[in-house]
């Protein structure tokens, strides 16, 4: 092994006879003859210092590409927020896409990620000092978002009869939207984008399934909600090219939108996806071709490429490491006989006739009810008067499997 070396001699050819004076002398032509030197010189004490500062020198340059702080791209700062979030959360997601394909009303989810991007791209470019408070940013992210997490952790588990209407399996990744947010945006423009946090507040699954209910709970009742939302997330992302061309894309797309919850008026999983799907691509198709300049990132705190990182880390952290939510379609459906009811009163059971609940079609969709049956067990020989005989059943019927998805776990009083 040979280590080559660059020795640098002058060229004698400038001292010829008849140059004496100083300035030619300090012209020295210059050439580089390359020496091979053996292995025993490399590994002289001097030689390993050499190679040891080196090495240094290239860890520090690693460590400072690495933790050095600088601009990010709105694009990658919107990947790293909800990208490492759908990757954390997945199984909530495909759970949401599983129900979704089952006429699940709250299908809608899936496209709140893509209506937020568009609302957020459609502010209005801000300007200002640069600021630096990024470790403020990480304080807030602990307290806000760890009390958050925790009232999560406590909360949701101990009200299994309303989860499923509420879509808790989805809180934390509300949570760690907003947590992310503040670390890669800066509070600052997480305070001033309210108009997102507003409009994904509109889309809690509580509000858009009482709304749904209020208006009569039909098939085209809930595809129509779901346009309307995609067609409030249209004027939001085109207001900042005008109030007056947002406002008629906005009625245009919602007018399409509806007609074609008519249209598959007969198949919920297309009516709640469908039409709304095609408004939000009509959106975004109009957003690029106006091109209108995006948000500037320059108030906006600069991040290493390790903070990136260490966020995408966590994301696949969670996804491992965290228990995963209950399924929200049951494993099995449940079947029964046409005639149950004939069956259990010739097993000597007294049932009564059903009480028919007038808000069962609005919770269950078109074609379903809620009935309550008052089942009587008879007395055995020398069981008390004061013993349990009277049992109430609950019977939730539907054609759209997927309410199931925000209902099965429900009590009613």
């Amino acid at each position: 092994m040979t280590e080559s070396r660059h020795i640098v001699v002058p060229d004698v050819s400038l001292f010829d006879a008849g140059v004496h004076n100083v300035e030619s002398s300090n012209h020295f032509a210059r050439e580089a003859y390359t020496l091979p030197i053996s292995a025993a010189d490399a590994g002289t004490p001097q030689s390993r210092a050499r190679h040891r500062r080196t090495r240094q020198s290239e860890a520090r340059r690693l460590r400072a590409w690495l933790t050095t702080p600088r601009e990010t791209r709105l694009a990658f700062r919107y990947l790293a927020t909800l990208g490492a979030a759908m990757l954390a959360f997945a199984p909530t997601l495909l759970m949401t896409v599983d129900a979704s394909m089952e006429g699940s009303p709250t299908a809608y989810l899936l496209l709140v990620p893509v209506w937020s991007l568009l609302i957020a791209f459609g502010l209005d470019s801000g300007s200002g000092r640069q600021i630096n408070d990024s470790e403020f940013d990480r304080i807030l992210v602990v307290v806000v978002g760890g009390g958050l997490a925790l009232v999560a952790m406590l909360v949701i588990p101990r009200v299994p009869a309303v989860a499923a209407f509420w879509r808790a399996d989805a809180i934390p990744m509300l949570i760690w939207a907003f947590a992310s947010s503040i670390v890669i945006f800066g509070i600052r423009r997480v305070v001033s984008d309210y108009r997102v946090w507003l409009f994904v507040l509109v889309c809690f699954p509580p509000n858009f399934l009482l709304a749904g209910q209020v208006l009569g709970g039909t098939t085209t009742v809930i595809g129509a909600l779901t346009v309307a939302l995609a067609a409030i997330a249209t004027y939001l992302s085109l207001r900042s090219v005008g109030w007056r061309f947002a406002v008629g894309a906005a009625l245009a797309s919602a007018g399409a939108g509806v007609a074609m919850v008519f249209w598959f008026a007969d198949r919920p999983a297309l009516a709640y996806t469908v039409p709304a799907g095609v408004v939000t691509v009509a959106a975004m198709v109009v957003r690029l071709r106006c091109g209108h300049a995006t948000p500037s990132t320059v108030a906006l705190p600069k991040h290493s490429i390790a903070t990136h990182a260490v966020t995408w880390v966590a994301a696949l952290g969670i996804l491992g490491l965290a228990p995963h939510p209950p399924t929200l379609l049951a494993p099995n459906a449940v079947t029964a006989t046409a005639d149950w009811v004939a069956e259990l009163r010739g097993d000597g059971l007294t049932v009564a006739d059903p009480q028919i609940f007038d808000w069962g079609p609005r919770v269950m969709g078109s074609g379903g009810d809620v009935r309550r049956y008052r089942i009587t067990l008879p007395l055995r020989t020398g069981v008390s008067d004061g013993g349990l005989t009277t049992a109430y059943l609950d019977v939730y019927t539907t054609a759209e499997r997927g309410r199931f998805a925000n209902y099965r776990r429900g009590i009613w009083y």
